[in-house]
């Protein structure tokens, strides 16, 4: 599968803006359909006098936009959204739990430890007390929505086109010519994270034959592979597995293998994401009428918890029906996303 990210908004904490929702999106084209949907989305963009141009999402009108989401529908895409309202928290609340993430970059740092990695750390976490909050909310909203794209997208292909687990590569909206040290910092976090969460909420599979899980095992290691030994070790002594429980994991390494910073000017993919982020935000705001949004559920896959990922970070992390949804606006969209989304399972 692809997966293409961005963001809509601009992060800032606190905002007088009413309904005004920051969000990062990624959106999944299955690989077999990517370059059928490429051509499809070039056709439109020439009907729209854009033949060699970027076409940003902002510029769209309804119909334009409401014809984008058809088509990614069309094409067996789906969406993921984490998002946050910058009126819900405070500058000082941000600050706080942001020192206190970094406290937990070294707080598992032992004697055990190489010099080198204590080093490493010690810096990296420095790097994060002084990281402006505004980096730091789109950091951590884009490392979590990569978790939840991972494993929805392994819930939804397992039971419809398990090729499409085969491989994962991962498009991101780049915002300079070179990668940025807010995005370094964001890779260098990115698996560290994603293993320490797996270790309280690991990748979900369904032991049911209408499952098919076949296409991960090259991404999978055991504690027969020699060169995990140490790694499981240590696991069974953070996780206190019992000795006679056999151990096996995915390789996270090979899940993120291709990620790669990109310029969406030259990258449909990413163009396509940034049509369905600013579809979201300007819902949210009101600036996109409800003709060019309604069917937006249409690309989001139904759960029992919030379909739309609306996340408050302090002074710890909510998300979903957590969170009250004071403005009318925000609250239609939600509805009308959760309404209109699609089942996890096949027709």
């Amino acid at each position: 599968m692809h997966i293409y990210i961005d963001e809509s908004g601009t992060f800032i904490i606190p905002t007088q803006r009413a309904n005004y929702i920051s969000c990062v999106a990624a959106l999944v084209i299955p690989s077999g359909k990517k370059e059928y949907l490429f051509r499809r989305f070039l056709h439109l963009r020439t009907s729209w006098g854009s033949k060699s141009d970027e076409k940003k999402g902002s510029s769209l009108n309804e119909k334009q936009v409401a014809l984008v989401i058809k088509e990614l529908a069309k094409y067996d895409c789906f969406v993921e959204i984490w998002a946050i309202d910058g009126r819900a928290q405070s500058e000082a609340a941000i600050t706080d739990f942001k020192q206190r993430q970094a406290e937990k970059v070294t707080e598992h740092l032992g004697p055990e430890h190489h010099p080198d990695v204590v080093t490493k750390m010690h810096k990296l976490a420095h790097r994060i007390r002084n990281m402006s909050n505004q980096l730091f909310v789109q950091a951590f909203l884009t490392t979590r929505l990569c978790e939840e794209t991972l494993r929805i997208g392994t819930l939804f292909w397992s039971q419809r086109v398990a090729p499409e687990l085969g491989e994962f590569v991962w498009t991101i909206d780049a915002k300079n010519r070179s990668i940025t040290q807010a995005e370094e910092m964001w890779r260098t976090l990115l698996l560290p994270f994603l293993e320490a969460r797996s270790f309280l909420d690991p990748l979900g599979t369904v032991d049911d034959p209408r499952f098919d899980y076949s296409y991960l095992d090259k991404l999978a290691v055991t504690e027969k592979d020699v060169r995990w030994k140490d790694h499981f070790e240590w696991l069974r002594g953070i996780r206190r597995f019992p000795e006679d429980k056999y151990i096996s994991a995915i390789d996270l390494k090979a899940i993120f293998r291709n990620m790669a910073f990109a310029d969406s000017k030259h990258h449909v993919g990413l163009q396509l994401a940034d049509i369905v982020a600013n579809a979201f935000h300007r819902a949210c705001k009101g600036t996109l009428q409800k003709e060019g949004w309604k069917d937006l559920g249409s690309l989001f896959i139904l759960r029992r918890d919030a379909v739309v990922n609306l996340v408050a970070l302090a002074p710890d992390i909510r998300t979903g029906p957590d969170i009250p949804v004071e403005d009318e606006k925000v609250a239609e969209v939600l509805v009308t996303i959760r309404d209109g989304a699609r089942s996890m399972s096949p027709a």
